[in-house]
Order: C-alpha cells, then sequence, then structure tokens
C-alpha cells in the first residue's frame, strides 16, 4: 500500500514539474512565440488578455499571505503557501484575475517570468507595455518580462 502511494505522489510530482504553466502564462508565452522574433521586443497585455486592469502584483514563492494581503490591500482567497502568485486588480482594487505557479528546479521551454529585484518578494506593475527577453538554453527558451 505504501509503495502505491509513494508512486501517486511522484506522478502527481512529475506532471506538476512537466505542465505547470497557467492559461494565461500559456497565452502569454504563445502571443510572444508569435509575434517577437529578435531577442528582445515589447509587447502590450492589453493585446492578449481579455479583462480590464490597473495594477499587476506578481509574488515571489516566498511570500506571506499576510505580506500579499498587505500589499494589494484586501484579503486574498485564493492564497496556496507554494508558488509564484501573479494578481491582476481593477480600478476598483478587486481581483479580476490570480493565477500561481509551483517552484521547481528547473525551468519549462516558453516559461515567463516577471522580472523581481532581489531584495524583494513582489513587484508591482502598472504599465500594461512590457519589454520581453528572451533566454536560450540548450532545453529551449524562456521569456523574462521587465518594465523600466
Amino acid at each position: 500500500m505504501k509503495k502505491i502511494f509513494y508512486f501517486f505522489i511522484f506522478i502527481l510530482l512529475f506532471s506538476c514539474q512537466q505542465e505547470n504553466k497557467g492559461k494565461l502564462e500559456k497565452k502569454i508565452s504563445d502571443y510572444i512565440e508569435k509575434n517577437c522574433f529578435a531577442d528582445t521586443c515589447y509587447i502590450d497585455l492589453n493585446d492578449i488578455i481579455s479583462f480590464e486592469w490597473v495594477e499587476l502584483y506578481v509574488f515571489n514563492e516566498n511570500s506571506s499571505l499576510e505580506t500579499i494581503e498587505s500589499v494589494i490591500g484586501r484579503d486574498y482567497p485564493y492564497y496556496l503557501d507554494i508558488g509564484e502568485h501573479m494578481i491582476f486588480v481593477n480600478e476598483n482594487n478587486e481581483i479580476v484575475y490570480h493565477e500561481y505557479k509551483f517552484p521547481r528546479t528547473d525551468f519549462i521551454n516558453k516559461e515567463i517570468f516577471f522580472d523581481l529585484p532581489d531584495n524583494n518578494y513582489y513587484r508591482i506593475f502598472k504599465n500594461k507595455e512590457f519589454k520581453v527577453i528572451k533566454q536560450k538554453t540548450e532545453k529551449g527558451v524562456f521569456y523574462i518580462l521587465d518594465q523600466n
């Protein structure tokens, strides 16, 4: 019985490792692949998403629920104590979209990373235009999204 339990745990962890991109992250990645041909380009998130937003909060995997709620100024009922959180709010500070991804030891091909300061758990993005930097490795490519 223990072997079966460990087998299912292994399968669950392996499947999370292989397909860890959320719906929006996949849309952004697909858009970049189809529209950005240089190693650096610019995208407007409004060309990709359909909801209205004024701020995007990106929290790293070390952010606590208390930190997230303090920064966004409201309750965050979708919190998981693992992984990165991407939270979009509208002008009324309502959460209009959220997504999280589980941490892993290696990247997934065509994965999105938001550039976060090394000394902080989060970053707030208010501009809808992002600079995309493609990083190529022997395993594929990943994308870093940043704003100045």
